[in-house]
């Protein structure tokens, strides 16, 4: 649905979650160094804070949409987009 979740991996407890990118068609998460990265169906890329997942920054990537997990590649962030 869109909410982003981060779990504790020792205990399996709900350390924060992020629910205002509802309905946006998020891909899978991608850890960074400085954030966790996500990118929507609208072609915005989202980086959320590690230790709570507020928004650290947006940009945005293309009209047509990310249609792929994001890759990390040291400090560069790859996206595909439906247009290429």
């Amino acid at each position: 649905n869109g909410t982003v979740w981060a779990f504790n991996t020792h205990t399996g407890t709900v350390e924060w979650k992020q629910a205002n990118l509802r309905a946006r068609g998020l891909s899978a998460p991608e850890h960074h160094a400085k954030a966790l990265v996500v990118a929507d169906k609208l072609g915005y890329i989202h980086f959320l804070s590690h230790q709570d997942g507020h928004f650290l920054a947006r940009t945005y990537a293309d009209r047509s949409g990310v249609i792929a997990q994001p890759i990390v590649d040291g400090d560069r962030v790859y996206v595909y987009t439906r247009s290429g």
